[in-house]
């Protein structure tokens, strides 16, 4: 299945929208050689950790960011009426307002976003406190009919603000006929959007890309699953890893370039109750490729060797979404 980068590697299924290839062998995923192994700039070592997110080269200097976006599936269990959860969203949300093109897209993203520029490699790390003050604002949600369960919801949610899970989403969920639904807590993902060292356009693989994946109305089957790799994987030297996630990409841009699977990777550390390391969605037109997909990258040897875990797996189809998007 798809995992987390390595040193010269991305995760998989697919490779990154608008990624930079000629970045990998010169920079590593990071900006070698700007002071430390996480890119800050000369004079930054007693800042302390640079938590910043790192893209590929950008008009010829490397990108990054204090933007990302946190998503969250939870299964609601005992609501044989989806409805109920959608009057719900809405409440926090508001109604669809239809199908937006490419260009309507991105001018309402104009509208709503305030987004810091995007930072010189020489920039020092950001206060604390100033990802919540410079984050574009950006939330959004989808409702899956649970395949496995005829009264079984998935409730994805997404925004730029952690706090609007525990501040704003919680409440809702705890008013009215929503609840009298089960939470299926083994079956809650959580995971945040994320840098791998190699995008040609940082904000958007951070912040859009995520939304118009899980948005887009042609895509309304998905799959669900987190995955903790073994130690041993990260023992193995920088070009050993690049081997196994070469066999393991080469499958899934070969999926993702035929149109037949799209992706979101989230990673998960710290996050995840069952201390997984990285969340991955799935959504196609069709069920079969999501199966195609993962039955193709079991043979591996990033998953058949280097998997501690894997799952469990939600699959669903959606029935409502909060806006819709379609290149």
């Amino acid at each position: 299945m798809t995992h987390s980068p390595t040193p010269g590697s991305s995760p998989t299924p697919g490779s990154h929208p608008g990624s930079n290839p000629g970045s990998h062998s010169t920079h590593g995923g990071l900006s070698v050689g700007q002071g430390g192994p996480h890119g800050a700039g000369a004079g930054q070592e007693n800042q302390g950790p640079d938590l910043r997110e790192k893209g590929g080269l950008r008009d010829g200097q490397l990108q990054y960011s204090q933007h990302r976006l946190y998503m969250q599936l939870l299964v609601l269990r005992e609501c044989g009426d989806y409805q109920v959860i959608v009057e719900g969203l809405e409440k926090v949300f508001g109604k669809p307002e239809g199908l937006h093109s490419k260009e309507a897209h991105s001018t309402l993203r104009d509208a709503v976003w305030h987004p810091a520029r995007t930072q010189d490699q020489n920039d020092p790390p950001a206060e604390p406190g100033a990802e919540t003050l410079t984050s574009p604002t950006c939330f959004g949600g989808v409702v899956y009919a649970d395949l496995h369960d005829p009264r079984g919801v998935g409730v994805l949610t997404f925004h730029t603000d952690p706090g609007f899970f525990v501040q704003t989403l919680r409440p809702v969920l705890n008013q009215g006929k929503l609840a009298e639904c089960r939470c299926d807590a083994g079956m809650t993902m959580f995971g945040r959007s994320y840098g791998s060292g190699f995008e040609a356009d940082l904000e958007d693989w951070l912040i859009d890309h995520p939304r118009r994946t899980v948005l887009n109305p042609d895509w309304p089957w998905a799959v669900w699953y987190p995955l903790r790799r073994k130690g041993e994987f990260e023992a193995l030297e920088a070009q050993e890893q690049r081997a196994i996630m070469g066999e393991h990409g080469q499958i899934g841009r070969a999926f993702v370039a035929a149109g037949h699977v799209h992706d979101v990777r989230l990673a998960c550390h710290g996050l995840d109750r069952n201390d997984n390391d990285f969340l991955l969605g799935l959504v196609a037109a069709q069920l079969h490729p999501l199966s195609a997909i993962v039955q193709a990258m079991r043979k591996t040897r990033q998953t058949s060797r280097y998997l501690q875990s894997l799952g469990p797996f939600f699959v669903g189809r959606a029935v409502w979404r909060s806006d819709d998007y379609r290149p």
